[in-house]
């Protein structure tokens, strides 16, 4: 993918978020009707902010972004966090399911 480089560069700092933190205000403002201890599944999760956001919920949070070093923040920030997601580095079109999600 040709963007990898970009975002790369955007996530290697982890005293600066690319976006904003917390999470983005569709998750921030839908939050409660999804279902409570789901299993979730963060799809381009960047730094992870969505991801932590639903685990600090109490939800079972799986996630991927193509940025090794987003990937790598996102773990930071978590452990910072104290919540548990599994991030894993993946391009979505590599992506195969394993398992079922609830979100």
């Amino acid at each position: 993918m040709e963007n990898k480089p970009f975002w790369e560069t955007a996530y290697s700092d982890l005293k600066v978020s690319a976006f904003s933190k917390g999470p983005t205000a569709d998750v921030e403002d839908h939050f409660r009707i999804f279902p409570s201890n789901a299993a979730v599944l963060d799809v381009g999760c960047g730094e992870g902010r969505n991801s932590v956001f639903m685990a600090k919920l109490g939800n079972h949070v799986d996630a991927f972004d193509i940025s090794a070093a987003g990937i790598e923040k996102a773990r930071q920030i978590a452990e910072m966090e104290k919540v548990s997601i599994r991030f894993f580095v993946c391009d979505l079109a590599d992506f195969v399911f394993k398992k079922p999600y609830d979100i």
